[in-house]
Formats: structure tokens, C-alpha cells, sequence
């Protein structure tokens, strides 16, 4: 499993850093959007959506909502409203995982509550990401932030939690997510990112001077926001009965499975990022 978790990364990871450094704007965007309208069809399997038709007028949905996402960001108008929404929704989010975390019998909301909170989940993030990679001076730069901050704690986490795991984070949601896990993901993601802005101050890619205690409080508030986000993923499983999102990447499951930390994370480094960090 391990190695498969490797080779899929080896693979995923240069073709991501290639779209945002290496080519336009449109293609990161593209391949964002594309990310999240196969996160949308997943979606669709784990709330039991059932239809083929209901299930592609749910994909086609969020490509409509990405859509007019394209268009607010090209008429360059302000980004805080989407942003905020996107927290809006988190914090729901988070109001529903520990609603669950009491009760883990309590059923799930209605489809159309299910519909709605998918909507929200896939659409917002892409323009969470594309609105800092449109940023002319040091976009790129942002993104990668991004990246590497979530990929670093989804690495910790697993590493730490193997190793010294014994005090679970949330056992009605995920037993297998420990508070070991959650602070070995925090150390490896800040010090990464931290390594990686002083690499960028230092070489000239990013911004000469960083703000570093709003660069740490960033990260941390994006390293918990990816926990929820993980965490979010979980319970959907676990109130309908399933193992993973798809099959689609070998050894890490759906592409959900993947993206559920960068999903949660990207308002929140996008908030910063506009706040002039």
C-alpha cells in the first residue's frame, strides 16, 4: 500500500507543481476544475445519489457554479464574499462533525441537504485557488504554499500516526486518527512551509520580507482546517457505508481521498494571502 501511495505521489506531485509554474493560469484551471468535478462524481457514489442522470446533473452543476466562478475572477471582482462563503460552510461543517462526534446514530440531513453541502465542497475551492494564482507577482508562489503545506500534514500525520499513535482524535468519526497523528502532521507542514518561504525570501521567487507570525498562524489555521476537512470525508463515509470515495489513484483510494485536506485549506490560505501576508 505504501508503495503504491508512493508511486501515485512521485506522479501527481511534478504534474501539479508543472501546471503552476510552468504553464498559463487557464491550465491550472482546467486542471483544478477537473479535479473537482471527478471529487463531484465520487461525491455523488458516497451520499447515494442514486441515477446515472441525477448523478451527472449534480457534476454538471458544479462545473456551472466553476463556471461562474471563472467569470467573477475574470471581471476581478472582490474575492472576499466567495471566501467568506467557504469559511461559512466550514463552519457548518465543523458544527456537523461534532454534532456527530456526540451522536453517531443521528442520520444524515435530507438529499437535498447532501446535494447542497457537495455543491459547496467542489465548487468553492477552485476559486479559492485560482484567485492566488492569479495574483501577478507571487501567485505561484501561494499555491505551492498551499501544496506543500497540506501534503506535508497529510505526511506527518500518516508517519506519526503509525509510529506513536495511542490517543484517538475522534473514534466515533475515524478510530484510526489519532492526536499523535495531528501533531506530527502540524510540525512536518509549518516547518515545510517555513523552510520553504525563507528558501523563497532567500532566492527570490517569493516575497522578500515574509510575515512570519501570520505566515505560522496561516498554517496552523490551514493544517486544522485540513483535519476537518479529512475528518468531514469520514463521517460522509461512515453515515452511508462506505470504505473510500473510488479507486481511482492506487493506493490512496478516490480522488476525495486525496484533496479533502487542500479542499478545507484553500480559503483559509487564500484569506491570507489577500490579507497581504
Amino acid at each position: 500500500m505504501l508503495k503504491l501511495r508512493v508511486i501515485t505521489a512521485l506522479v501527481l506531485v511534478p504534474l501539479a507543481l508543472l501546471l503552476v509554474w510552468a504553464l498559463p493560469a487557464q491550465a491550472l484551471g482546467i486542471g483544478v476544475a477537473l479535479v473537482l468535478l471527478l471529487g463531484a462524481w465520487e461525491w455523488t457514489r458516497l451520499i447515494h445519489l442514486d441515477g446515472v442522470v441525477a448523478r451527472i446533473g449534480f457534476v454538471l452543476g458544479v462545473a456551472a457554479v466553476i463556471g461562474l466562478e471563472w467569470l467573477y475572477l475574470a471581471l476581478s471582482l472582490a474575492p472576499v464574499p466567495l471566501l467568506l462563503l467557504a469559511l461559512a460552510w466550514w463552519c457548518i461543517a465543523f458544527l456537523w462533525l461534532q454534532r456527530f462526534g456526540r451522536r453517531p446514530e443521528t442520520p444524515p440531513p435530507p438529499m437535498t441537504g447532501r446535494v447542497t453541502a457537495g455543491l459547496l465542497l467542489c465548487a468553492l475551492p477552485w476559486y479559492a485557488v485560482m484567485m492566488i494564482q492569479s495574483r501577478e507577482a507571487d501567485g505561484p508562489f501561494w499555491v505551492t504554499f498551499l501544496f506543500i503545506l497540506v501534503w506535508g500534514a497529510d505526511t506527518g500525520a500518516y508517519f506519526a500516526g503509525k509510529a506513536f499513535g495511542n490517543r484517538r482524535l475522534a473514534p466515533t468519526i475515524s478510530p484510526g486518527k489519532t492526536w499523535e497523528g495531528v501533531l506530527g502532521g502540524a510540525l512536518l507542514g509549518i516547518g515545510l512551509v517555513a523552510v520553504y518561504a525563507w528558501a523563497g525570501a532567500a532566492l527570490g521567487f517569493g516575497p522578500a520580507a515574509p510575515a512570519w507570525l501570520g505566515l505560522l498562524l496561516m498554517a496552523m489555521a490551514g493544517v486544522g482546517f485540513s483535519v476537518a476537512g479529512d475528518l468531514f470525508e469520514s463521517m460522509i463515509k461512515r453515515q452511508h457505508g462506505v470504505k473510500d470515495s473510488g479507486g481511482l489513484l492506487p493506493g490512496h483510494g478516490g480522488v476525495l481521498d486525496r484533496v479533502d485536506g487542500m479542499i478545507a485549506t484553500a480559503p483559509v490560505v487564500a484569506l491570507g494571502v489577500y490579507s497581504g501576508l
